[in-house]
């Protein structure tokens, strides 16, 4: 069964949005309300990597088992060892970063991601390249204890539903479904205006940056 089709969660979330001043947290405006969990539980393959990270610390925390440890490190170099390898990496020549890459069609013939250079030559950087030693470890550690972190995974899972039906624990807002959609298509709402949205990666809406850039403003 779903978690929005139990009672106990509808009957929750009416109480809380009863007690509320009946405004979106985000752009106070009046009209229907959704509950928007701010930190909801992450699951999958990134919840299990840092759940068996947290458990390899746990597990040899201040120098314990150390014997243990030893024999995980000699693996994880042995390994890491077979796998070194000579590259040749295409730097960009004004950050030096390897971000460049060649254009079919347009002169200058290549172009910096980063730094936006354009180039006809690149710097040819000769490196040698090898796997994480740490990730090689947690790697070998995981398939000894890979039984234990299961469990502890489907323990996380089982509290982590719970922590998110139980709306009285879980970290909450009351916002309108405008807001609400806007969120769930990577949009915020503009702190300037506090009308119009815009993504993640941009301080303001379009519209206010062009009144700034009018006004010679910094945006």
């Amino acid at each position: 069964m779903s978690t929005y089709s139990r009672k106990k969660w509808r009957e929750d979330r009416e109480k809380i949005i009863a007690n509320s001043d009946g405004k979106c947290s985000w752009c106070r405006r009046e009209g229907t309300l959704v509950v928007h969990h701010t930190n909801p539980p992450k699951f999958g393959l990134t919840a299990y990597n840092e759940l068996s990270f947290l458990f390899f610390e746990e597990y040899f925390d201040n120098g314990a088992k150390e014997d243990e440890f030893n024999k995980l490190m000699e693996k994880a170099v042995d390994w890491v060892l077979k796998k070194v390898t000579k590259k040749t990496v295409n730097r960009c020549p004004a950050c030096y970063r390897a971000t460049v890459y060649e254009r079919k069609t347009m002169e200058p013939k290549y172009k910096c991601t980063s730094c936006k250079h354009v180039c006809d030559e690149i710097m040819e950087h000769k490196t040698i390249w090898y796997p994480s030693l740490y990730r090689s470890v947690i790697f070998y550690f995981n398939q000894d204890y890979k039984k234990q972190i299961k469990e502890k995974y489907e323990a996380y899972k089982i509290k982590a539903n719970n922590d998110y039906n139980d709306l009285e624990k879980s970290d909450i807002i009351l916002i309108c479904k405008k807001c609400h959609y806007a969120h769930h298509n990577g949009m915020v709402l503009c702190k300037t205006c506090k009308k119009k949205y815009h993504k993640r990666k941009y301080s303001s809406c379009y519209t206010c940056k062009t009144e700034n850039v009018l006004k010679g403003e910094r945006t």
